[in-house]
């Protein structure tokens, strides 16, 4: 094994019997998880910038960033932490936004057929619209929806393919203590699909026999334009199995490391864009 740095370069060769090894084991870049206890490393994990980060052996190439970056070989790369795929000598802009009102909320582009998606939140609020993507304004039927929103401490998710809507329970204990962050990440093929929180699964199925997810609208975080008076026209209308939208109930609270079919939607640089009461880091 050789090791060069900034044109130095040092080589260390060991013996190995003729012995093959069949080994699964992990590799960490950045630091080691919390949970995994080695008393040897007692620094803390790596605050910086890091490029071109490759493993090659034999005919093998993997390319970290690109495969972290696209979404690919979730089974193997796998992301944790406030992670930016950028780095400049200027401030970094933080993916880390923070709802302060209940009222506000970010437009991201729409985004084709959504398969999957992942998020942190942490949060004291027991009840808010997280995110909605979904139903032209003004039409009541018919229309493909997604949300996830926060009942009484609890995250549900709500799916519409078109052929009739279910309202999944993802958590069996309130995560809206204030202090932890608490990750989330929706798979799905099909009508079929899984919502982990936490490392927690929960399967499901949706009804009848659509099973593509067709919206042409934006997608919103935190909450949507509904009308802020009662007297006002509703002119953005949002299905009833959301509840927090029809009781016009925002998110208040931070999110962060949101993630669609695996690609960044890059919130940091639409925040300075819209610039509202959505708060970023």
């Amino acid at each position: 094994m050789s090791l060069s740095v900034d044109d130095l370069k040092d080589e260390i060769r060991q013996y190995a019997p003729d012995v093959d090894w069949l080994v699964n084991s992990f590799a960490y870049l950045g630091g080691i998880p919390n949970d995994k206890n080695i008393p040897e490393i007692e620094i803390e994990n790596f605050r910086g910038c890091l490029k071109k980060i490759k493993y090659e052996a034999d005919a093998y190439l993997i390319n970290f960033i690109a495969l972290a970056d696209q979404g690919y070989g979730q089974s193997v790369i796998r992301l944790a932490g406030d992670l930016t795929f950028s780095c400049s000598k200027s401030a970094i802009l933080s993916d880390i936004l923070s709802f302060n009102s209940g009222q506000n909320f970010l437009t991201l582009p729409k985004w084709n057929s959504v398969a999957s998606g992942s998020f942190q939140l942490r949060t004291q609020e027991l009840d808010g619209l997280i995110l909605y993507h979904g139903t032209l304004p003004t039409a009541k039927t018919g229309h493909d929806y997604f949300a996830f929103e926060l009942i009484d401490g609890h995250l549900f998710m709500i799916i519409n393919l078109g052929s009739g809507y279910i309202r999944l329970q993802t958590t069996a204990e309130k995560i809206t203590d204030g202090i932890v962050w608490h990750s989330v990440t929706l798979e799905r093929m099909g009508r079929t699909g899984t919502v982990i929180v936490d490392n927690i699964k929960t399967d499901f199925s949706t009804p009848g026999v659509s099973a593509n997810l067709i919206i042409e609208e934006p997608i919103y975080l935190g909450a949507v334009p509904w009308p802020m008076n009662e007297s006002d026209t509703v002119d953005f209308y949002v299905p009833h199995p959301i509840w927090t939208a029809n009781l016009r109930k925002g998110y208040i609270g931070c999110l962060k490391g949101l993630r669609i079919n695996g690609i960044s939607p890059n919130t940091a640089s639409i925040f300075q864009q819209q610039q509202n009461d959505v708060k970023e880091g």
